[in-house]
């Protein structure tokens, strides 16, 4: 149940009489108008009996028509016997005061937020700095403050679109938060910020990966090497990646297109000259590379 019931209002309700009497325990009574009344069925509010008199009394009520249903005896007043034609009246009371106050008096502080239990108004106090408010079930207000895990942004909540260029300003990068520290050799760790790393390949047969972009593969072995550039469909290289590849061996290293890529290179040339010869493929459309260095036919 809630922590509190709503109830509902009336400011234009006017002043009424019971058509018969009750005893102290009756819940239900009926009125001989309800002009301006609150009348939404099932909502409660509360009334006041005989007001001004030795057994004046108040009472939670709901309506349906001119009839009240009644839980006797609220707001520190007891059950009473009243006759026909004692006054009736919607009024606020001290119950729904104490309620307002309850709500107004657990925000103390700066930030502050009000939560529910599901059947008690909680105070939760603001997070650390740069959390977010986060849902959790095990938590006794069923939220929480929290920085959120990588494993909590999803992999399409990152887009190009959402990291434009006037998006990132230099007002959004302070002065202290690029170093020298930060910028040295192997603290950014991307591959196209960092020494080319090697891929070394001893046999004869090679299909270049998508790790492959931006290292170099060395290939070493005395027989002939055949390397292969595979189609975009299984191996999903950008335009503009490259990969160096440097023959260490006596085996001749020769580049090969792999099914529906087309290979350029000046004259032709697909080979590389020999042992230490050095070529790099550059992918300068969909299935479509370049290869220059030291080559032959």
């Amino acid at each position: 149940m809630p922590a509190f019931a709503r109830r509902q209002f009336a400011g234009a309700a006017v002043a009424t009489t019971l058509t018969a009497s009750i005893n102290a325990t009756d819940t239900t009574c009926s009125l001989a108008a309800n002009t301006g009344w609150p009348s939404a069925a099932g909502v409660s509010f509360y009334v006041v009996i005989d007001p001004g008199t030795s057994v004046e009394e108040k009472c939670l009520a709901t309506i349906s028509g001119t009839t009240l249903t009644l839980t006797r005896g609220q707001d520190d007043t007891s059950g009473a016997n009243h006759p026909s034609g004692a006054v009736i009246y919607p009024v606020f009371t001290a119950n729904d005061a104490d309620e307002a106050n309850e709500v107004a008096a657990k925000l103390t502080t700066k930030g502050d937020l009000l939560v529910t239990s599901g059947t008690a108004l909680n105070r939760l106090a603001v997070g650390t700095n740069d959390h977010v408010l986060v849902a959790d079930s095990a938590a006794t207000n069923g939220v929480k403050w929290a920085q959120i895990t990588a494993t909590g942004i999803a992999s399409d909540a990152v887009t190009t679109a959402k990291i434009l260029d006037s998006n990132v300003t230099t007002a959004k990068i302070a002065d202290d938060a690029v170093t020298q520290a930060k910028l040295a050799d192997r603290v950014i760790g991307s591959a196209e910020y960092d020494s080319l790393s090697l891929n070394a390949q001893t046999g004869t047969t090679y299909t270049l990966a998508l790790t492959d972009a931006h290292k170099v593969v060395t290939l070493s072995n005395a027989s002939p090497i055949t390397l292969t550039v595979p189609p975009e469909s299984s191996v999903a290289f950008e335009t503009g990646d490259q990969v160096n590849l440097l023959q260490l061996g006596a085996g001749q290293v020769t580049v090969a297109a792999g099914s529906g890529v087309t290979l350029r290179s000046e004259g032709s040339k697909l080979k590389l000259t020999g042992q230490y010869a050095l070529a790099t493929l550059v992918k300068i459309a969909t299935d479509e590379w370049v290869l220059v260095g030291n080559l032959t036919s």
